[in-house]
C-alpha cells in the first residue's frame, strides 16, 4: 500500500487515511447497537470512497480501477439512506 499510496500522491495520508478507514468500520458494527453512529460511520466512508474514485480519474487509472470505491460508496450511501429511512 506504501507505493499506491506514493502513486496516489497522498503518502503523508496513508496513516490518517487507515485510521479512519478502520475507526469507521468498527463504527458501523457499533451502529448496530446505536444508530446515529451508524449513520455517521457510512456517511464518512461514502464521503472516502467519493474522494477515492475523484483520485482513480485523477491519476488517469483505468475506469475500472474505481469499481471497487463505487461498488463501496454505493453500499454506504445505501446504510444511509436506510438507516435515515427507519427514523434516524
Amino acid at each position: 500500500m506504501v507505493g499506491e499510496f506514493e502513486r496516489y500522491r497522498a503518502a503523508r495520508l496513508r496513516t490518517l487515511i487507515g485510521a479512519l478507514q478502520v475507526a469507521a468500520s468498527l463504527g458501523l458494527v457499533a451502529g448496530y447497537y446505536y444508530p446515529p453512529l451508524l449513520l455517521v460511520s457510512a456517511g464518512g466512508l461514502a464521503v472516502m470512497m467519493i474522494g477515492a474514485m475523484i483520485v482513480r480519474v485523477r491519476i488517469r487509472d483505468p475506469l475500472l480501477a474505481a469499481v471497487p470505491a463505487f461498488v463501496f460508496f454505493c453500499i454506504n450511501l445505501y446504510i444511509v439512506a436506510a438507516t435515515v429511512r427507519d427514523g434516524w
